[in-house]
């Protein structure tokens, strides 16, 4: 439900490669799906439209009131015709997903800020990258994808995990962001989730010279929870300066929004990853780790959720 006085203003742009670009306010459902662990955001809607070519499509936009909250791909398209009325479905995935599509070379490169990911790699339309001092050094691993390269450079550089905001902009640290309160009279739903499904109990590195376990780290959350995954891994190039933080990073990683404490409210707050939330009488001042927004002109609900993991305790 929505609980206020206006209705809330969605609208989607399309805009095409010949220059075209298209505005549509009349929208009949949506849903946005953002999560600090996944480098992209996700949009679905389906809007009241005309019918028009849309082969080529180069960029959509969805927009509350006069913020972009989603800047991406038109993944798939169909315009149909239903009880005389026409309809425009639109599924996008943001350009940021792209960071998980693209491979360079492997090997050793130096002394790169974290914006130098995009001349090794490719440079992708629309994504931006913050500013950061330079690391003395990344390895790129066979097979690995600019996002693992963001990921190693984060890790190393600041211990945390990156995140991709609604302008498609790569942080490896919290920016100075917007603060919500999710109000009592506002809320829905409030609950706590525990995900213990990719929990690692162990894990054993190989050295420089081939011996196994030479490298060991246990997770002593798994333990309390009677879970035994054992992993065992060759010698981790990324990590050659300090090889216990590439266990470090691995017992983290499974650990990865184990813990979850949300509310579903009527409305939306305008939040992003990452900025700052109080849910009245559940949690005060964390960070906003997971957002689901669905509804349309007429109605909203928003998921927020923030984690207690590995990485963001």
């Amino acid at each position: 439900l929505y609980r206020g006085g206006n209705k809330m203003i969605w609208s989607l742009r399309i805009l095409t490669a010949d220059g075209k670009s298209y505005i549509e306010n009349e929208c009949v459902q949506f849903r946005i799906e953002k999560e600090a662990y996944t480098p992209y955001s996700r949009f679905e809607g389906i809007f009241v439209s005309s019918w028009r070519d849309l082969s080529n499509v180069s960029r959509v936009q969805f927009i509350y009131g006069v913020k972009t909250i989603h800047d991406g791909m038109g993944d798939s398209i169909e315009i149909y015709r239903q009880d005389h009325v026409t309809f425009l479905k639109v599924v996008s995935t943001s350009f940021s997903s792209m960071l998980c599509q693209n491979q360079t070379a492997p090997g050793m490169r130096t002394n790169l800020r974290f914006s130098d990911l995009s001349s090794e790699f490719a440079s992708i339309p629309n994504v931006y990258f913050e500013s950061t001092p330079r690391l003395n050094y990344i390895y790129i691993k066979e097979g690995s994808t600019m996002w693992d390269a963001a990921v190693n450079f984060s890790f190393r550089l600041n211990g945390t995990y990156p995140y991709v905001t609604s302008a498609n902009l790569v942080r490896t640290t919290p920016a100075a962001n917007n603060q919500i309160t999710v109000e009592n009279r506002n809320i829905i739903k409030t609950g706590i989730t525990y995900d213990r499904t990719k929990m690692i109990s162990d894990i054993s590195m190989q050295d420089i010279e081939g011996n196994y376990n030479s490298y060991t780290l246990k997770n002593e959350n798994s333990a309390l929870c009677n879970i035994i995954r054992k992993k065992q891994i060759p010698l981790d190039m990324q990590y050659l300066n300090d090889p216990q933080s590439a266990l470090d990073y691995r017992i983290k990683f499974s650990m990865r929004s184990f813990k979850c404490t949300y509310a579903v409210y009527a409305g939306y707050l305008n939040e992003d990853l990452y900025d700052l939330m109080t849910i009245e009488n559940v949690v005060e001042q964390k960070r906003v780790h997971k957002i689901i927004i669905t509804g349309n002109n007429a109605q909203v609900r928003t998921f927020v959720g923030t984690y207690e993991d590995g990485f963001l305790l």
